[in-house]
């Protein structure tokens, strides 16, 4: 099965926003560049967001990565 990182960076934003530690974050986007691959995680006070290196990651690693490195506790 070949996985949709942008189908599932799509279903994580909505699982995270349907949580009271997810209030702050408006959107998380998959970009993929040439072989470079990241999600950029967009919140109220920072619109630019955060940038999140995926590239080589499996789904399951993706959805680590970024829930690693956004603080919504």
């Amino acid at each position: 099965m070949r996985e949709n990182k942008e189908d599932i960076c799509r279903q994580l934003f909505e699982a995270i926003r349907r949580t009271r530690a997810g209030d702050d974050v408006v959107g998380l986007r998959y970009v993929k560049e040439g072989y470079e691959e990241h999600v950029y995680v967009d919140f109220i006070d920072n619109p630019g967001g955060r940038k999140i290196n995926v590239s080589m990651d499996s789904g399951i690693a993706m959805i680590r990565d970024v829930l690693n490195n956004i603080d919504i506790g």
